[in-house]
């Protein structure tokens, strides 16, 4: 868990960067993600990478894509009431997916 003054560290560092890259920055990170995620999809089937390898590889992504949007957060002063409440609607949203899936399969 990220305490409060590594939060407030966070923001520091994204104000004294600017909007803008930071923007720039996340998106970045993002792709570097989706990277992260292809390698996960191929390391057993071609065997170009180790489980060890790719697992560290999500766990890097991830960690700076959550980095940089704390920062984008804060920087477009976006509430985290509004997008808890976002993600609350589509977390249950997703989940009347999964029933109405389970309903087709049987």
């Amino acid at each position: 868990m990220i305490d409060q003054v590594l939060k407030e560290i966070n923001w520091s560092n994204g104000r004294a960067r600017g909007k803008e890259r930071q923007l720039d920055q996340t998106q970045e990170e993002l792709a570097e993600l989706i990277q992260a995620i292809n390698k996960w999809k191929r390391w057993d089937k071609y065997g170009e990478y180790t489980h060890k390898e790719v697992l560290q590889s999500l766990i890097e992504e991830i960690a700076d894509v959550k980095v940089t949007v704390m920062q984008m957060e804060h920087l477009l002063n976006l509430r985290e009431e509004d997008i808890d409440a976002v993600m609350i609607e589509k977390i249950l949203e997703v989940q009347k997916q999964v029933e109405k899936e389970k309903v087709v399969r049987g």
